[in-house]
């Protein structure tokens, strides 16, 4: 990806962007993201974030909302979500230092080391490559939303 681009009147940088849940070291690439901004006679506006891999993303806001246990039901179907359960695990409370039990789940996936765009269109897969999980993703879009049909994890 390249660092800018401008075209005398907008200006995109690459980013590395945050996500909730998937997350990669301090200096790693991951998750690359794109910054635009708008430079008129009246000002700069700035006209958002972007994730240069959409597919993150998804599986991102996915994976936020199992941690939540908030409803899925528009984003995969239950078979994905009943093959993802198994990579969440209860964290210990910190006040405790790990010996009591917080309650809170959260996915072991790992640091986010690769992602690899197997096929985009209509139907489309992808894979995450984690240092405690890889998952291979597939998906419908609907109403130009994903909609997860099928996940693979694999050990990485």
């Amino acid at each position: 990806m390249r660092a800018f681009r401008f075209d005398g009147r907008t200006l995109q940088i690459s980013t590395k962007e945050d996500t909730k849940i998937l997350y990669s070291c301090g200096s790693c690439t991951l998750p690359q993201g794109l910054w635009t901004v708008r430079i008129t006679p009246h000002g700069v506006r700035d006209l958002g974030h972007r994730l240069a891999q959409p597919e993150i993303g998804w599986a991102n806001e996915l994976l936020s909302k199992m941690t939540k246990q908030e409803d899925t039901r528009n984003l995969a179907n239950a078979k994905v979500v009943d093959a993802l359960k198994p990579l969440m695990h209860e964290t210990p409370s910190e006040a405790s230092c790990g010996i009591e039990r917080s309650g809170t789940k959260v996915f072991q996936l790992g640091m986010l080391e690769a992602v690899r765009i197997l096929g985009r269109g209509r139907r489309g897969s992808f894979v995450l490559v984690g240092d405690d999980a890889t998952l291979r993703f597939s998906y419908l879009l609907r109403h130009n939303r994903p909609y997860f049909t099928r996940v693979k994890v694999l050990p990485s």
